[in-house]
């Protein structure tokens, strides 16, 4: 429960350095405790509300115009509330009709619950969330650089191979042969490998390969030889462990963390921009909703200013019949009410248009007709400067997303660096044989699989092998280039920070001084409003008694419309501007207790 006191000096009833006091206590709270509480707690009521007041004034005060203002109060303006009594019960039930008469529904959606559905069914945000999830993928991307490989590699290939003209002396005679090689074969391997973030790779590789070839021979004549022709059935199988280690390009653990670093960088960046975007709904939604508030306001008050004028067109119409006033001023009056229906349509145009915003911002049905509960408050929370202007390091919503941006800008100038320097790698191997083979018409035959796979592991049959790739770009200009673009954003980036802090500084301080400002309005309508009210009863006696006309009449009608809309502008005006400087330092979301999850 807020606090107002409203102290003012009164010049125009001549209160010469007079100073009074009035304050403004809310309804208590249904509960025993919450009535303790407002027995000692001062708050405010925004609607007209006829309640007891206990006027405050300093001893010996002249005080003509003591029941003047008294009866303002009971209009509901300003009054203070007794401690609670029997009679609370039947205040509340006033409180209850005056706020449905100003257009405040009691059941209607609060500004919480406004809110709570915005985050959960606007389709834009949902929209938004999706964004999250592609950020998480690119993260599992990166991450997945480092897993491992599993290879495999299966060839079948035929083989025929002519061998050429050779001679064999028989019995002195000379007999050319001709000799083909032919037969199948198939080559088979497994490869794992797995990449470490230093830049080294292990593999381990198992080939197998088994091949049936014939050696068919043939005579000049192109008759197969059948004594002559060899059938030879060969197993080779082998495992091999490899390293291979990067020392210049992709060396060590930098270089081959930036993609990891960037992804992660980037899911934060999505999340502080969510917020972002979800601050901005937000802050578009409690505007839609004070709009909204104060449509249905002045919808109340046009409608008050119509009933007023039709009021004054029949006491216009009886004193015309009592001749006391010219026929003429009929139509005066007249004129007067079809104003202020105009107006009063033009009212009932301007709440369905803020109808229509709170709808579409809370993805709410067509047929919908969300009806605020909350009146705007006497006093928004405006922070202090100072405090704001420390906090606002930390909650900016544009600082932390800039501050991302050269974190990110910062790993791209690694990498393109890195990219710059030749390839140089050193691998290093044992590798396991084995060996089986059968021919035909031996005598001393194996089976070709298991004398290879007997035969893998042995000690005396196996390689070791050392080597080094070295790659060196002729023409390295793309590499260079994209180098030197990154040292200009990186640069940009960090200038980007500083241009941003001056920035919020300034809005920061515009803002604050604008609901200063609106703060300072709010007293300042609210005595307008008092002094327009006595004005039009001051003038309807003079009008009654013949001291006046009906033109001046109905124009302090129009200026106590006027007053009274002003108050409530006033009002929504000094929410908007706190809403503003919230929004602007990043502190909205906390401000109303919506959460956001972060990223890991």
């Amino acid at each position: 429960m807020r606090t107002m006191c409203f102290r003012g000096w009164l010049w125009c009833f001549g209160i010469v350095g007079g100073c009074w006091s009035v304050e403004v206590a809310a309804r208590p709270a249904a509960s025993q405790k919450g009535k303790e509480e407002a027995r000692s707690t001062v708050g405010e009521v925004w609607l007209k509300s006829e309640r007891k007041v206990r006027w405050i004034r300093p001893p010996g005060l002249f005080w003509p115009y003591q029941d003047l203002l008294r009866r303002a109060v009971y209009q509901g303006w300003i009054a203070q509330t007794t401690r609670p009594s029997d009679e609370d019960e039947k205040g509340s039930q006033e409180i209850a009709k005056k706020a449905e008469q100003m257009g405040i529904a009691q059941n209607g959606i609060s500004l919480r619950d406004a809110l709570k559905r915005l985050i959960s069914d606007n389709p834009a945000l949902k929209r938004e969330r999706l964004l999250l999830r592609i950020a998480a993928a690119d993260l599992m991307r990166a991450r997945g650089a480092f897993g491992f490989d599993l290879n495999l590699d299966l060839t079948a290939s035929h083989i025929t191979e002519p061998q050429g003209i050779q001679n064999f002396l028989t019995g002195g005679a000379s007999i050319n042969v001709d000799a083909v090689r032919e037969g199948w074969s198939v080559d088979g391997n497994i490869r794992l490998d797995k990449r470490f973030e230093s830049g080294t790779t292990l593999s381990a590789i198992f080939a197998n390969r088994w091949g049936n070839v014939n050696r068919l021979f043939y005579d000049l004549e192109g008759k197969l030889l059948a004594d002559r022709s060899v059938q030879i059935e060969t197993v080779n199988t082998s495992f091999t462990l490899q390293a291979t280690q990067a020392f210049l390009r992709g060396a060590f653990l930098e270089p081959n963390l930036v993609p990891i670093w960037q992804s992660e960088e980037g899911l934060r960046k999505v999340h502080d921009q969510l917020a972002g975007v979800v601050t901005q709904y937000a802050a578009q939604t409690i505007r839609a909703y004070w709009d909204l508030v104060f449509a249905r306001a002045n919808r109340q008050i046009q409608q008050g200013a119509l009933d007023l004028a039709e009021e004054q067109l029949r006491t216009t119409l009886a004193l015309i019949q009592g001749g006391k006033k010219s026929p003429l001023e009929r139509y005066e009056a007249e004129q007067a009410v079809a104003q202020r229906r105009g107006s009063l349509l033009q009212a009932e145009n301007t709440v369905d248009d803020a109808m229509t915003s709170v709808r579409t911002l809370l993805g709410m049905e067509n047929g919908a007709a969300p009806e605020p509960s909350e009146p705007p408050a006497q006093a928004a929370d405006v922070p202090d400067l100072p405090t704001l202007l420390k906090q606002v390091e930390r909650s900016s919503i544009e600082l932390m997303v800039a501050h991302r941006d050269a974190r990110i800008a910062k790993l791209a100038l690694i990498a393109s660096k890195n990219a710059t320097l030749p390839q140089l790698d050193g691998n290093i191997g044992f590798t396991f044989r084995g060996l089986g083979n059968t021919v035909q018409g031996a005598a001393t035959n194996l089976q070709p699989f298991p004398r290879a796979y007997s035969t893998l592991f042995d000690p005396y049959t196996h390689n070791f092998q050392v080597g080094v790739v070295l790659r060196i770009p002729l023409d390295n200009r793309q590499a260079a280039g994209l180098y030197e673009r990154q040292q200009v954003e990186s640069q940009r980036a960090e200038m980007q920070l500083t241009v941003i802090r001056q920035q919020l500084r300034l809005d920061l301080q515009r803002l604050h001084s604008i609901a200063l400002r609106t703060r300072q309005r709010i007293p300042i309508a609210r005595v307008s409003l008092i002094l327009a009210q006595k004005k039009l009863e001051a003038e309807q006696l003079r009008y009654k008694l013949g001291q006046s006309t009906l033109f001046t009449l109905l124009q302090y009608q129009q200026d106590l419309a006027t007053a009274q809309l002003e108050e409530v502008r006033a009002r929504v005006d000094l929410q908007k501007a706190a809403i503003a400087i919230y929004e602007r330092a990043g502190l909205l979301l906390e401000r109303y207790g919506i959460a956001q999850k972060k990223a890991d």
